[in-house]
């Protein structure tokens, strides 16, 4: 699904947003905190000829499955970076 211009700049901005709450209600900056997020969005994207070559051993889905779980970790890895180790009941 293809999201229009409108919806996309809203999440953004809510992003934006919720970085600098975390720069106020933690001790990383607001672009640092944002550095990590899009390089760990984008990174996979970029890297992905070495991804299929090195790691998923040309399986046609098994990138797909390496990008789904890709989209928790980000999640879990900058949440434990703004309030540490997660509850084991944290489910995204």
């Amino acid at each position: 699904m293809i999201k229009s211009l409108d919806d996309r700049l809203n999440t953004e901005q809510r992003i934006l947003e919720a970085a600098k709450h975390i720069a106020i209600d933690s001790d990383i900056p607001a672009a640092h905190f944002m550095a990590n997020f899009v390089s760990m969005c984008v990174f996979p994207f970029i890297a992905q000829p070495l991804f299929k070559e090195f790691f998923v051993n040309d399986e046609p889905e098994a990138f797909n499955h390496f990008i789904e779980e890709r989209k928790r970790i980000i999640v879990e890895t900058l949440m434990r970076g703004i309030a540490g180790p997660l509850p084991a009941s944290a489910n995204f």
